[in-house]
């Protein structure tokens, strides 16, 4: 079964994170645009911050 959820924090790495741990969720599923920073992707900080911290996997949709 697939759920969604709106979250609204100050930091929404951090929200989603807690969220996660919290309703033991198997799966993340976010929204980025992809940026070349010095020869490697880079996503934003707040979607590097959750692929490093999240105890499941994490899937990152981008764009076109």
């Amino acid at each position: 079964m697939t759920k969604t959820y709106i979250l609204q924090g100050n930091s929404p790495e951090r929200e989603i994170l807690k969220f996660a741990q919290t309703n033991e969720v198997n799966l993340i599923i976010i929204g980025s645009n992809i940026r070349m920073v010095t020869g490697r992707v880079f996503f934003g900080h707040g979607v590097d911050a959750i692929l490093s911290k999240a105890d499941c996997p994490v899937a990152v949709i981008t764009a076109p």
